[in-house]
């Protein structure tokens, strides 16, 4: 099952600084959550040059590229990024307990849009510290 993706915007710099991340809408509250944070890893990852895509379904990650028939639960990125998802709930969480029950409950189903331009600049800021030194560091 396919539940979200996430696709870099090349432009005419060397690492992308712009990202698409498509979820499915059916998800719900911790599931939506884990989607989200397993997607962040991977603009992570395309934003410092870890993973790069070309033509068709080949990846390079870490300077090795991956064929179209790579196992996707076996690949590096994956592993990552299923690796860190739930460390990344529970890390916002302890730093913003007021967000648990949106996260935990119904309610976070219907309050994500409203706070969601926030919860994305504090997730860049758990994955890397720093947005201006993460910015930095890519330009």
């Amino acid at each position: 099952n396919l539940y979200a993706d996430c696709e870099p915007v090349y432009d005419d710099r060397r690492l992308p600084r712009e990202f698409v991340i498509r979820i499915d809408s059916s998800l719900k509250n911790e599931e939506f959550m884990q989607t989200l944070m397993h997607e962040m890893v991977h603009v992570k990852q395309y934003a410092r040059g870890d993973l790069k895509s070309s033509s068709g379904m080949r990846l390079n990650y870490m300077g090795k590229v991956y064929e179209e028939d790579f196992d996707y639960y076996d690949s590096p990125w994956e592993i990552e990024a299923y690796g860190r998802q739930d460390g990344l709930i529970h890390q916002f969480v302890n730093q913003n307990p007021k967000y648990e029950d949106y996260i935990y409950s119904g309610k976070w189903y219907r309050y994500r849009k409203f706070k969601f331009k926030y919860f994305i600049e504090y997730l860049w800021i758990c994955i890397n510290k720093s947005i201006d030194t993460t910015w930095q560091q890519i330009k």
